[in-house]
């Protein structure tokens, strides 16, 4: 994924919410390869989005978190 994407991805995102704004979390070698501890992260395509809250707040989620916003996360 190109940082340019994230750049529109975040746009749109502001679009319909100002908080909470977009977690990125670890984003694969643009040319692929090995990327410990990930077996997924090998082609250059793959990054890692936190879990979205169903409020304004931006804080540490699992999906198993009362906070946790299904919907939002998969905006």
């Amino acid at each position: 994924m190109h940082y340019k994407h994230f750049s529109l991805l975040e746009n749109e995102w502001a679009k319909l919410y100002k908080k909470p704004r977009i977690g990125i979390g670890n984003i694969s070698l643009p040319n692929g390869g090995p990327m410990p501890p990930h077996s997924s992260h090998q082609h250059g395509l793959d990054v890692d989005l936190a879990p979205v809250a169903n409020t304004e707040e931006e804080i540490p989620l699992t999906w198993y978190d009362s906070k946790y916003s299904r919907d939002r996360t998969q905006q």
